[in-house]
């Protein structure tokens, strides 16, 4: 993830935003992860979490960033977001994306490919 998708990504989320993060493996999934901590060290009252699975930057106004690789997807089931952020190399099956689809039934969401 290069900076200014870093600083997008931590800017939407601040401002009460739900950002799904989609990297093609757990190696830059990670690499995003940290890329996005130090996106958001700036903003006062951001909670990291770093328990290794589970990984997710929450903001004090409801906004947060959720990590998923195209392996795990099926993670996202039953949580809705904002926008679904794919990163580079992170190939969606059509199936993936009809089982993502409904994470924007309630917010009319969208998503964004690198």
């Amino acid at each position: 993830m290069n900076r200014y998708a870093a600083a997008g990504i931590t800017a939407e989320a601040s401002l009460g935003k739900r950002i799904l993060v989609i990297a093609p493996n757990a190696i830059e999934l990670r690499e995003g992860f940290l890329d996005l901590i130090d996106a958001a060290s700036t903003t006062e009252g951001a909670v990291i979490r770093r328990a290794n699975g589970a990984e997710r930057i929450d903001y004090p106004n409801r906004g947060g960033i959720r990590f998923a690789t195209t392996r795990s997807t099926q993670r996202a089931r039953g949580t809705s977001f904002d926008t679904i952020y794919v990163e580079a190399g992170a190939d969606l099956t059509p199936d993936q994306v009809a089982e993502l689809s409904p994470c924007f039934a309630t917010t009319g969401g969208t998503f964004v490919r690198a």
